[in-house]
């Protein structure tokens, strides 16, 4: 059970979790089966404030509201997360993300994806100089340039970020892996083809 969540892990975009759950307030409920996807998917819906991580049952229940709006049930084998509107999100090998999107300079967009396996696919592909990230739709945008090179278009409406990558950090370059001949991104689960790159 090496790889299994730890009751009461500290997850990015959330404030430190709280033992229990909130009570009367949930949204629906998900048997997501890691605390990273549970608070990735509340990350992407507006109408997530929080969500309770059930450790034992593996399961996620999404808040459209926080603490304060609600009743904590002591709930000994659950955390509460709140999300930290005070904080963006900032992703390993890239610099400090910037509200809105860079236009004209898309390699690739497809969207279902999370935040971190947007910014992997960018890192592994050395043409990938920037990502756009869609909070609402997932959507992932891969960019050939950077904000230097292009137009800003800020639109806090879309929940778009940008992310640029931090040539000061050393991340080594894949073409991706090859899976039947085409180039893939490798995931822990299956390949998952880009298609065009």
């Amino acid at each position: 059970m090496s790889g299994a969540p730890q009751a009461g892990e500290a997850v990015p975009g959330f404030l430190a979790p709280i033992p229990g759950a909130l009570t009367l307030h949930n949204l629906y409920t998900s048997s997501l089966r890691s605390l990273n996807s549970c608070a990735n998917t509340c990350l992407m819906l507006e109408s997530c404030k929080s969500f309770d991580f059930n450790y034992v049952e593996s399961r996620c229940y999404f808040g459209g509201a926080v603490m304060a709006n609600g009743t904590n049930n002591h709930d000994p084998d659950a955390h509460y997360y709140e999300k930290n509107n005070s904080k963006v999100v900032h992703v390993s090998g890239f610099l400090a993300p910037i509200p809105g999107a860079l236009t004209l300079h898309n390699l690739f967009s497809t969207s279902g994806l999370s935040l971190n396996y947007c910014a992997n696919t960018c890192l592994m592909l050395e043409s990938c100089k920037s990502f756009d990230f869609n909070h609402v739709n997932s959507g992932c945008y891969l960019g050939s340039a950077v904000m230097a090179n292009g137009t800003n278009n800020h639109d806090p409406d879309a929940h778009y970020m940008y992310y640029e990558k931090n040539n000061s950090s050393v991340s080594p370059h894949l073409q991706g892996v090859s899976c039947f001949g085409n180039l893939f991104v490798l995931d822990a689960i299956k390949c998952t083809y880009v298609y065009g790159l």
